[in-house]
């Protein structure tokens, strides 16, 4: 956290400076020789420690920790936890995370972040993107760390997993008639009526998505999601049935996955590409490890997630406060979606679920 510790108190400073100059002239020095000046005291009376002084007056650790806990304090903390939980898990499976094995996963993230740029354009691209998210390099550090020790836990899972026919099947979700559709994520027949009335008002599918759809990640984009084919597993039958039958631009009719709501349009059609199965069955492996790869480090996180509220037990007020209110949201969320599901199961018939994803043993 020392990279947010340090622009925060570099804010601090910065804005406490403007305040502290006076617009008098300064005394004129005294006759005679210099005194030296009495030796500053590094705590305050209440031992609170001094960690900077503007114009003499002293600015505490206890001052910039408060505004710091009350941000970011809870966020970090989840991370650390989740962090520490990660460790605990590979040290009780006898396994061992190197500090190579950090190097790599960075290295990974970084090639798949950015596959269009080189190697040496890789800090400048991360800085840009991590500036764009609001995310430190501290944040980013402690999740390639968690990464790490989750991918140690979840590479014996996947021994044996990849079969032929699994690489078949992706062989023609790659090679095969793609579709790429925006798509916005809402939560009932409300959010629905709104957002078609401005789709149907002129509004672009673009702007409405980055201000409604419910999906964080496509949200920023617009609601670009990855291109498909119709033999993808991990796309929602609903939304994988209407892709293939829409025209180029002309927006869905409501679709329900569980409790979710969703208006799709289809961007571009990607037509087949030719290629002979034996010349590419090793990339389309390789792409179908890492697709089950992320699946698995997916679920290790939820368990983790789950194993943190089970057993965290917060003991700073600032951070249990934050930490009770974050429940509270979740739970009135839940009340929500229960509230959705009762409305959609009186409204409109069930469609069948998306296909689970792959089980994952529980670290």
């Amino acid at each position: 956290m020392k990279n947010k510790l340090g622009a925060m108190l570099l804010l601090a400073v910065s804005a406490l400076l403007p305040g502290c100059r006076s617009n008098s002239k300064p005394a004129s020095a005294p006759a005679g020789p210099i005194s030296p000046a009495p030796t500053a005291s590094k705590t305050t009376s209440s031992g609170d420690e001094i960690i900077a002084r503007v114009g003499g007056v002293p600015i505490t650790r206890r001052q910039l920790e408060a505004p710091l806990l009350e941000s970011y304090g809870l966020p970090m903390l989840l991370n650390i936890i989740q962090l520490d939980l990660a460790r605990e898990q590979v040290r009780l499976n006898n396994l061992h995370v190197s500090s190579e094995d950090i190097r790599n996963e960075r290295s990974l993230t970084l090639a798949r972040l950015f596959p269009d740029a080189q190697p040496d354009e890789y800090e400048a691209a991360l800085d840009q993107l991590l500036n764009q998210r609001r995310v430190s390099r501290a944040d980013f550090d402690l999740t390639m760390e968690t990464n790490a020790n989750l991918r140690k836990l979840a590479e014996p899972m996947m021994a044996g997993k990849i079969t032929d026919a699994m690489i078949h099947q992706a062989f023609g979700e790659l090679y095969g008639e793609n579709r790429q559709i925006r798509d916005i994520e809402l939560s009932n027949m409300r959010e629905i009526a709104e957002a078609k009335r401005r789709l149907d008002s002129g509004e672009p599918f673009e702007k409405v998505a980055r201000e409604m759809s419910r999906d964080t990640e496509s949200r920023s984009l617009g609601g670009e999601l990855p291109p498909f084919s119709a033999l993808s597993p991990n796309v929602p039958k609903a939304i994988k049935e209407a892709t293939f039958s829409l025209p180029i631009g002309q927006v869905s009719d409501p679709l329900q996955d569980g409790d979710e709501y969703h208006l799709i349009v289809v961007d571009k059609i990607i037509p087949p590409k030719i290629a002979k199965f034996d010349e590419v069955k090793d990339d389309v492996r390789k792409q179908l490890e890492d697709k089950w790869m992320d699946l698995e480090l997916k679920v290790l996180r939820q368990q983790l997630g789950q194993l943190a509220m089970q057993n965290m037990v917060i003991t700073d007020p600032i951070l249990q406060q934050k930490w009770q209110e974050m429940k509270d949201q979740a739970t009135s969320r839940q009340q929500g979606r229960d509230e959705v599901r009762a409305e959609i199961a009186h409204n409109h018939p069930a469609t069948e679920p998306a296909a689970p994803a792959p089980p994952a043993t529980n670290p």
